[in-house]
């Protein structure tokens, strides 16, 4: 571990011969990091794998948290701010903890694990390297994208190894979501943000924070209080917490995926509970249709958001913007290569001022790599639907199907499964049971639920026990 740390070490020593305002920056991290290795022995941080629900939350915050703004135009490395050195290296660090851990398990357990189709785009999208308009900015960005996929890998090889230890991992990534989303939220209304046109914390799009709200409160539908670990005090106050910060981010396309994500839940939940389909579903139809005869108005307001209706009817210009991306492709004959990984925030706004992405994951990855990545990703998520709505899923297939429904939704006005950050992180998190649980039926091994204790989240038990046969 110590020459990971050395490595991290050298590279802020590098980074700050250009970049003088960086070094403090830098060398409280790896400051910090040596501090959490040396106290490894005694937590186990390191040997029991603690460290990964850290690492995912990580991979999440880092790319989307803003405190300084540079000119989408500029990619030069000279004009990097110490969010962009501060995201890499995080990255970097969690990327050698990921190869570490691989190589020991692999040493106790060498059998092959299934990959699906998580990995296929995302590597085009880093060979987009040779053609992109903006090569180095290109090689970064899709180097983010590689290492939520290895991590997902490695708790398949984890799952496949120790299925209980990679369960309690799976229980605690959640529950951290679930209290970091808590803490940003809070410090959002401390801070007075909430008095903006809409809702956020410090140093993140309102979208963005809406995003983050919507999983958390979809987790805590999903999972109930019990998987979480609070009391029924603090569950209360996290829902109204969120329901509130929500409400004032206005964030329609958010709003939207998350009540269809709520019913797929209900849908999927009576699978196992016949209650909560046909009590559960037409309960929560009738409340949503009663509040819309009830509430018309002021409903049609708050979609509004104080818009002219052809702002309401082009999606904030999104629709103009994707027109847009299609004449570039056309006319520059690149449906098949596309501009490169990251190049739209270079083409876009030449045309466009306020477009530094082109406003949808779909969109973005056809600007990206051209009509394969589109295709590729579409094909990885039917994937995940097909095995884990499965009964032996490994992970209830209400919880996992409702976060990918969210995700999907949110990602036709959103850039949140194309580019690196909350959505293709946790995109990359619902493949790692999906992929254990192919993985171990493709080695003759079956891993199977205590359905009494573990067929659903929001069960009485602490953690899922997983067997092998």
């Amino acid at each position: 571990m110590w020459a990971i740390t050395l490595a991290v070490a050298a590279l802020a020593g590098v980074l700050t011969l250009q970049h003088d305002r960086t070094a403090l920056g830098i060398s409280m991290a790896v400051l910090i990091a040596s501090i959490v290795f040396l106290d490894a022995g005694r937590s186990d941080f390191l040997g029991n794998h603690g460290w990964i629900p850290w690492a995912w939350i990580a991979l999440c915050l880092a790319p989307d948290f803003r405190l300084t703004f540079r000119s989408p135009l500029d990619t030069s490395v000279s004009s990097a701010s110490l969010e962009n050195f501060a995201q890499v290296i995080i990255y970097f660090l969690i990327a050698g903890l990921v190869l570490w851990s691989r190589r020991r398990l692999i040493t106790r357990d060498p059998r092959h694990v299934r990959k699906g189709l998580l990995p296929i785009w995302p590597s085009i999208a880093l060979g987009s390297t040779i053609w992109s308009l903006v090569p180095l900015f290109t090689f970064v960005r899709a180097f983010q994208l590689l290492v939520p996929v290895g991590l997902a890998l490695l708790m398949v090889r984890l799952w496949l190894s120790s299925p209980e230890l990679a369960n309690t991992i799976w229980r605690n990534t959640l529950r951290l979501f679930v209290r970091t989303v808590t803490i940003l939220v809070v410090l959002g209304f401390v801070t007075g943000f909430w008095r903006e046109p809409r809702f956020a914390w410090p140093g993140i799009h309102p979208g963005v924070a809406s995003v983050y709200m919507g999983v958390g409160l979809l987790l805590l539908i999903a999972c109930g209080r019990s998987f979480l670990g609070f009391q029924l005090s603090g569950f209360v106050f996290r829902l109204l917490l969120f329901g509130a910060g929500l409400y004032l981010g206005e964030t329609r396309a958010v709003i939207a995926a998350l009540l269809v994500a709520i019913a797929v839940l209900l849908w999927w939940e009576g699978r196992r509970r016949p209650l909560a389909k046909y009590l559960g579903i037409p309960y929560y139809a009738i409340a949503l249709a009663l509040l819309l005869v009830v509430a018309t108005p002021e409903i049609m307001q708050y979609l509004a958001r104080g818009q002219t209706s052809e702002g309401f009817a082009t999606l904030n210009g999104r629709i103009p913007l994707w027109w847009l991306s299609l004449d570039l492709l056309s006319d520059a004959g690149r449906w098949f290569t596309g501009f490169g990984y990251g190049a739209a925030r270079v083409i876009l706004p030449v045309h466009l001022e306020w477009a530094g992405t082109a406003h949808s994951s779909w969109v973005e990855l056809l600007l990206a790599i051209g009509v394969l990545g589109p295709l590729l990703a579409a094909s990885d998520i039917l994937y995940l639907f097909a095995h884990a709505s499965g009964r032996r899923s490994i992970t209830p297939p209400s919880l996992t199907l409702s976060l990918l429904a969210f995700l999907v939704l949110v990602s036709i006005t959103g850039e949140v499964l194309a580019l690196p950050g909350l959505g293709f992180v946790l995109l990359s998190l619902l493949h790692a049971p999906v992929l254990a649980q192919r993985s171990a039926l493709s080695s003759g091994a079956r891993l199977t639920i205590d359905a009494d204790r573990t067929a659903a989240p929001d069960s009485r038990a602490t953690a899922p026990i997983v067997r092998r046969h």
